[in-house]
């Protein structure tokens, strides 16, 4: 369970430069740099690694470029893959050093890597992609239950203003499909064992606060547990 003994620090968002230029290769060297966790012996300065996974036009990256940005990308952004931060400010306040990473199948082998030092995830789909949801048990959940066991995560349904869209719904229903329900996503949280399921939206910026917020917290007590992911 999330602490409740003090209420969620404020979030500060600094301007970063998101890019879809980062390589694979660029980007592991980064996140074997400075996540390793050899910083000050308490930890207290580090920045907490989240990873966010998910289907492609799942809404991760999105949401991860709105996190470093604070508005809506403007264009059609791959996976980037690179040091992005956003800090959870106030009291004891937590850096996050948000990961992304590609979803293709060629980098099944490379994609783990990314995962070493992670403190964090967020397993993301879209709401109106049922398939989606469905690969976060089939894919996702078991890739980081293979590799990094016991690492906190947050089932994350991204695009939630389309829940309020007529043309969506209109063309989910005309394939035979629906929106993804709060209730169905609740259980796969379960299922799966993420710590909760939470929405929000890269477009409006709803609920994007609270995502990082929650993976703060869990972060810092990954951390402080010093129980976080380990690629052999």
């Amino acid at each position: 369970m999330l602490p409740t003994s003090t209420s969620p620090p404020a979030l500060i968002l600094r301007q970063s430069n998101f890019t879809n230029t980062v390589s694979m290769p660029a980007c592991f060297r980064f996140k074997k740099k400075i996540m390793s966790k050899d910083h000050e012996s308490d930890g207290s300065s580090a920045a907490r690694k989240m990873v966010a996974v998910g289907d492609v036009g799942s809404g991760k990256t999105s949401f991860l470029m709105y996190s470093a940005s604070g508005s809506f990308p403007m264009f059609c952004a791959p996976a980037v893959c690179g040091n992005q931060m956003v800090n959870t400010g106030g009291i004891g306040g937590t850096t996050l050093c948000m990961v992304d990473t590609h979803h293709q199948e060629e980098y099944d082998r490379q994609r783990p890597l990314a995962y070493a030092g992670a403190d964090v995830f967020l397993l993301c789909f879209s709401v109106d992609s049922p398939d989606s949801l469905w690969n976060i048990k089939e894919r996702w959940a078991e890739e980081m239950a293979r590799f990094c066991p016991g690492v906190p995560a947050i089932l994350v349904g991204c695009k939630s203003d389309l829940r309020g869209d007529e043309r969506t719904i209109k063309e989910l229903r005309l394939a035979g499909q629906d929106l993804v329900m709060l209730e169905e996503a609740e259980a796969m949280a379960v299922r799966i064992g993420a710590v909760k399921y939470m929405e929000c939206s890269a477009l409006t910026g709803q609920g994007v606060r609270e995502v990082l917020e929650h993976a703060a917290h869990l972060a810092s007590s990954q951390w402080e547990s010093k129980r976080g992911c380990i690629i052999m």
